[in-house]
């Protein structure tokens, strides 16, 4: 089997697939170890294994290579093995993921709650998470979107049911809250990400309109205090909770009118500092309560968002692009010192370490993830 319609970076960046098919693998087949990598289009794990006679004595050492497509796995070992192992996860030669599978997962036994699940960098947020060992419950104003991601996560192994929330609509977000809390008992972890860039037309524009105004508050900051406050009851209750809003680094202070990309896009900066602002006081006020409350501003990451930004540009100067994707490549390679191309998963990363107990200490904080494009 190969998938050669997929690229070497698609297949890397949604490996979190692979490691839940082979969490799921090594629950009846252990192994003394485990190296994980991309070849072309595979996910492969070469492993050493013990095989067992068939009185269950332990044989001799073997090797055995099991390839991993995104998700699926293609051969089973007949008999059960038993020993340590790990997951070394590698693309074109760069290091990319390790995970000490024999320890337990980073987020295991706990639940989260993602808004915006269904796309873009929720989607990445998602799997991510799942991957860490939450229960994720994916949640989008698209149902359809929610239950695709939440298909992938299940067919990979996790644990995800998908719902449908309006973040701008109280009963909404309310009613989605209690069926999470209903299906499994808890809810650990909230992750705010739900956004717009503006109302409809945005991209044909060159100002704001009130719309825009209307629609970034509604969504990007208002929605995000509707959904904390649904969440916060049972985290006060229970004395734990783990609240990551999702701003973006154009929440951050200007760095020069030519990098503003519009006056159309003035709403949605102005919604992103709001949700810096609000994670500062929300973390002040219910920390007494052992709940965190902290933020991620992602950078410059290709995103519906993002396509809405660069066709605008596309059109309005030309000289950035004549597509939207030439606009955002260009706003990448100008803006990243570390000169490398973010994912939604980057983001996951960030919000599973804010999301986790090692994470006990640090509230009130607002990270930046864009590959060094905004210093502060």
């Amino acid at each position: 089997m190969e998938i050669k319609s997929r690229p070497v970076r698609e297949a890397a960046t949604k490996v979190y697939s692979a490691t839940l098919a082979w969490s799921h693998l090594k629950a009846k087949h252990q192994t003394d170890r485990v190296g994980t990598i991309v070849r072309g289009t595979a996910v492969q794990i070469l492993f050493t294994v013990k095989a067992r006679t068939s009185a269950g004595d332990p044989g001799s050492h073997a090797s055995h290579m099991d390839n991993l497509w995104v998700g699926h796995h293609t051969s089973t070992p007949q008999n059960a093995y038993t020993g340590a192992h790990q997951i070394t996860i590698k693309q074109a030669g760069k290091f990319a993921m390790t995970q000490q599978e024999n320890e337990p997962r980073q987020l295991e036994g706990k639940v989260a709650l993602v808004t915006g699940g269904g796309n873009g960098i929720g989607a990445g947020i998602c799997r991510v998470l799942a991957e860490r060992g939450a229960r994720v419950a994916v949640s989008d104003v698209s149902l359809e979107r929610a239950q695709n991601i939440s298909a992938e996560i299940t067919d990979a192994g996790g644990t995800s049911i998908p719902i449908a929330i309006d973040v701008t609509d109280v009963a909404s977000i309310d009613a989605g809250v209690s069926r999470v809390i209903d299906e499994f008992g808890q809810l650990d972890i909230c992750v705010p990400n739900a956004g717009v860039v503006g109302s409809a037309g945005f991209a044909t524009r060159s100002d704001f309109n009130d719309a825009d105004w209307d629609a970034t508050n509604a969504v990007n900051l208002r929605g995000m205090v509707n959904t904390a406050e649904a969440v916060l009851p049972h985290m006060r209750d229970r004395k734990y909770g783990k609240i990551v809003n999702i701003a973006s680094q154009g929440g951050r202070a200007p760095r020069g009118a030519d990098v503003i990309l519009g006056r159309q896009i003035i709403p949605y900066l102005v919604s992103k500092a709001g949700t810096i602002q609000w994670t500062h006081v929300l973390a002040q006020d219910v920390g007494k309560h052992s709940i965190n409350v902290n933020c991620i501003c992602p950078g410059t990451v290709w995103t519906d968002i993002w396509e809405a930004i660069g066709e605008n540009r596309s059109m309005f100067e030309s000289e950035l692009g004549e597509t939207s994707k030439e606009v955002f490549d260009a706003a990448a390679q100008t803006r990243h010192p570390l000169k490398v191309d973010q994912t939604p998963e980057d983001i996951g990363y960030a919000v599973a370490y804010f999301a986790s107990d090692q994470a006990s200490e640090i509230t009130g904080q607002a990270l930046n993830v864009n590959a060094g494009s905004v210093l502060s």
